[in-house]
């Protein structure tokens, strides 16, 4: 998990056991006060304790309230399983002895810590205590035993110590399973949020798919453009708000007249020439008639290459966006003057096909949108793949049915059973799972894959043949109703039948 993941887990974690701690809290001041009992003489340190405890409650609720909220590192943990053990310690200080019904409170608290990071926080839990506990216990000894060569500590110490170790072992293990299911859960999230964001541009982008493809819209409007208003030749520049620069697209001029290798290299930028600058502002066509060569009104990639001239220049605009321009060029007829109508007729003919331009390009970013998240989901996948394998146990063995990974093989109470590729990889999901449904999602996920595209009752169908193949043994394959598939860890000769669950994933492979 990510670090702040870890942290959203610490927080929501301590949340749970908010209740659990303080319910503690209150046991250990009861069994304190069992161990002293209601006696005058050890009042003063039952007012101790009682210190101690509102002492230990203000910091309980500044950590839920305050420190939590603001840390920023997971190591915060083991602060508080210092705080813990101290407190514990400051209870066995008062108590004047490590031999009481305290202990109770040390198993508690190293099983408590092992639901954070497994191993490491219950080995650390462990080893705190087992220090403080010894510290305690010698200088409780020493004034009687005058120096510490002699203390002579109580022989059940050294087995109480060894029993916290082999209670972090236990606990961590616990806690560590606990860990690794939840982040198999998380990545399994994130998997289908790519997913259904994936899914909601791809519906974006079909609702998108009637309007022609961006190159098709341009080509179109480089030659209607022209032949409707009887010009030689069109060019359509397209404009980049970022840069702030206009970039040539399509022509029907000849790139090498241009003298650039291809079109979108001739980039200028929306100042100049007066006409493109003027067409841009106004958002209306503006029509020049016998310009020369060189003339400042020109963009700069029509001066040297364009002879006398008439040029009208279009702006494209959609939803108040400017998107481009369009030049119509005539050098046929240099000295024609365009009338109102054929500039009304350009720019109602230009306002259609900036509306496509703009659906076009909107078509062209959520693909490039979806190929990214695509990407991200392929990534995904292949490393979630990649931990499930590593994590891939050589030989499963549920009741009779043993599954050797390495080979590929299956035997049921010593019997070889011949099974198809597809077949072993859902009896083995279903072993790694015993006891746990299966949902059939999760099946069809894990071993046909994402992309699958066949049958929509395959894993029925694998599920009919693997009963089949395992004989007595398949009657432990369970129908849960509802959900899925189990494999039972009973005997071989539990009757098939159907079962009420609620959906769980599976880990898989």
């Amino acid at each position: 998990m990510t670090q702040e993941a870890t942290l959203k887990y610490i927080r929501e974690t301590e949340r749970e056991t908010r209740k659990f701690r303080l319910l503690t809290l209150t046991l250990v001041m009861i069994l304190f006060y069992l161990q002293m009992g209601p006696s005058p003489d050890d009042m003063g340190r039952v007012i101790s304790l009682l210190g101690l405890a509102l002492g230990y409650l203000a910091y309980a609720l500044a950590l839920a309230t305050v420190i939590l909220p603001r840390v920023r590192t997971p190591a915060i943990v083991y602060a508080l399983v210092t705080v813990d053990v101290l407190a514990l310690g400051g209870a066995f200080l008062l108590a004047g002895t490590v031999q009481t019904a305290l202990i109770a409170a040390v198993p508690v608290l190293v099983l408590y810590y092992s639901v954070f990071f497994g191993y490491a926080s219950a080995l650390f839990a462990s080893s705190l205590v087992s220090i403080v506990y010894v510290g305690l216990a010698v200088s409780f000894e020493l004034p009687t035993a005058g120096s510490l060569g002699r203390v002579a500590l109580d022989p059940t110490i050294p087995v109480q110590v060894m029993s916290f170790f082999f209670l972090s072992l236990l606990s961590g293990y616990l806690g560590r399973k606990r860990i690794t299911e939840r982040q198999e859960k998380e990545e399994l999230q994130e998997v289908l949020g790519v997913q259904n964001r994936a899914r909601g541009l791809l519906e974006v982008a079909n609702a998108l798919s009637g309007s022609q493809a961006l190159d098709e819209v341009l080509d179109g409007l480089v030659k209607d453009v022209p032949q409707i208003l009887n010009a030689t030749d069109g060019v359509v520049a397209l404009l980049d708000e970022e840069k702030h620069e206009l970039q040539l697209q399509v022509a029907t001029l000849d790139p090498a007249v241009l003298k650039a290798p291809r079109l979108s290299d001739v980039k200028f930028s929306p100042n100049d020439g007066a006409a493109t600058a003027q067409a841009l502002e106004s958002g209306r066509p503006v029509a020049l008639s016998g310009a020369q060569p060189g003339d400042p009104r020109l963009p700069s990639w029509a001066r040297p290459v364009l002879g006398a001239c008439a040029l009208m220049v279009i702006p494209l605009s959609a939803k108040e966006k400017r998107l481009g321009v369009v030049y119509l060029i005539d050098t046929v007829n240099p000295s024609r003057v365009f009338s109102e109508t054929e500039i009304a007729l350009a720019q109602g003919y230009c306002g259609l096909a900036a509306n496509a331009i703009a659906n076009a390009l909107i078509h062209r970013a959520a693909e490039g949108r979806i190929s990214k998240l695509l990407g991200e989901l392929q990534t995904t996948i292949q490393r979630m793949d990649r931990q499930r394998e590593s994590r891939k146990q050589l030989e499963l063995t549920v009741g009779g049915l043993r599954i050797d990974t390495v080979n590929n093989s299956v035997t049921l109470d010593g019997q070889r059973v011949s099974l198809s590729p597809t077949e072993f990889d859902v009896l083995y999901l279903l072993a790694e799972n015993a006891g746990r449904p299966l949902n059939v999602d999760t099946l069809l996920w894990r071993v046909w894959g994402e992309g699958h595209t066949g049958q929509t009752n395959a894993v029925d169908v694998c599920i009919h043949r693997l009963r089949r193949k395992l004989g007595k043994g398949g009657k432990r394959i369970l129908t849960i109703r509802g959900v899925g598939y189990m494999l039972d860890t009973g005997s071989p000769e539990a009757p098939a039948r159907e079962l009420d669950a609620a959906p769980v994933d599976g880990g898989g492979r």
